[in-house]
Order: structure tokens, then sequence, then C-alpha cells
């Protein structure tokens, strides 16, 4: 799971949040920031590509797109080791 921790305190989200993004417990991955919701993403492979889609559900500040970039890619290395290429979409 991509997760994006940091200092501030963590809230949990509401239901009527997560109902908003359209999220379930058993549904898409999530991308965490600053301990709520963001995105969603999914991994597929294509031979010996890793492809990951990062669907952000929120405004993202520069900093949490490179960070959910450089995550994404350490993420598809260790879900998919074989693969020699790792590419991210979506931030």
């Amino acid at each position: 799971m991509i997760r994006k921790q940091a200092a501030e305190t963590a809230f949990v989200q509401t239901a009527a949040e997560v109902q908003a993004l359209k999220l379930t417990l058993s549904g898409d991955q999530t991308v965490l920031v600053r301990g709520r919701v963001a995105a969603s993403w999914t991994l597929r492979r294509e031979n010996s590509l890793a492809r990951v889609e990062i669907t952000p559900h929120v405004d993202l500040r520069r900093a949490d797109r490179s960070a959910i970039r450089a995550e994404a890619k350490r993420t598809a290395q260790v879900c998919e080791p074989e693969v020699t290429r790792v590419e991210v979409v979506g931030v």
C-alpha cells in the first residue's frame, strides 16, 4: 500500500468523505497524504513494464506528487520484482 506519513495529527475520515470518493474498504488501493485518503492506485504489468496509475481525489501539492511517484515506483518494484521498467502515471 502506498502511504505518505507526516508528523501532523491524522484524522479518521468520515463515512461521507469516503463515500464521496467512491472508495470502499475492500475496493481500490488508496494513497494517504497526511493521514487522509488523497488518491487511489492500480498496478498493471505489461511484459517487462509495471505501470502504476494514480487517480488523485483531492488537490495535491507538488511535494506530495513527487513523494507519491517515488513510493509508487518502490511499490511496483516490490510487487513485480522481475520487471525492468516502472512507469507512474496520473500525478
